[in-house]
């Protein structure tokens, strides 16, 4: 009976991705059994999920066969000396440690799946690219102001919760207003004569978001395909795809 050809790769997968999967397909389909070595850490700094929750998903996938703990490089080189074939991200040609490993066994470079990564996944959810940005109306939306008394405006408390619970759940809160569209000449006008008024009252009521924006053009009436009402917003439950 010949001898299974073991493949063994490393990574941290803390944002399991596509991309990983495909790089886990083509390991196996190097090998008779893949291991791979699961950093305890991400270069000495904590993950999102814990070893043991990344290990748990890894054993998941029908492409890999046991999953290893690498706590420093000596653990990657242990597991290397029983490895038939190391499989590894094209990214890292030219390692510095990349020629030592080329000595203890066969490596296959294999090319990352274009248009998806980790570090792009995590920019994403950042700064609001993926589904999860909401875009606010400050003035009859989140507060009410007669005779243009800004100071004193009466805030939409119902609004100002559900605006609070969405930021705490990780959306990316935009609120924007029209104030200075009628009587200001430029942007740079609305900035300095109501930002200051604008970001004190919404801190004052403890309203949170992550942008405040002015500009908005005037008009009667708005219309937009996404747009939901305030009674809609209040009550309804939005998810991640809705915007």
């Amino acid at each position: 009976m010949s001898k299974l050809k073991t493949v063994f790769t490393t990574g941290t997968y803390d944002i399991l991705h596509y991309g990983h999967i495909n790089l886990l397909r083509q390991a196996k389909e190097l090998g008779d059994y893949l291991v791979v070595g699961l950093n305890v850490t991400k270069n000495g700094k904590s993950t999102y999920y814990s070893y043991e929750e990344r290990k748990k998903m890894l054993e998941a996938i029908k492409y890999v066969d046991a999953v290893v703990p690498i706590v420093n490089q000596e653990d990657k080189f242990k597991y290397l000396e029983y490895a038939d074939t190391f499989a590894i991200g094209s990214d890292y040609i030219g390692y510095e440690d990349m020629e030592e490993i080329e000595k203890i066994t066969k490596v296959v470079y294999i090319d990352r799946t274009p248009n998806i990564s980790s570090t792009q996944i995590k920019k994403h959810l950042s700064d609001g690219t993926i589904y999860h940005t909401i875009v606010i109306d400050i003035d009859d939306t989140i507060c009410f102001t007669r005779n243009r008394d800004f100071n004193n405006s009466r805030p939409n408390d119902e609004v100002i919760e559900k605006i609070n619970k969405l930021y705490d759940e990780g959306w990316k809160i935009i609120l924007f207003t029209a104030r200075g569209d009628k009587s200001c000449n430029t942007l740079e006008e609305k900035e300095l004569k109501y930002r200051e008024i604008t970001e004190a009252w919404l801190n004052k009521n403890g309203v949170k978001y992550h942008k405040l924006m002015f500009g908005k053009p005037n008009a009667d009436y708005y219309v937009d395909d996404k747009n939901i009402s305030i009674e809609e917003f209040v009550r309804k439950r939005l998810l991640w795809n809705i915007y």
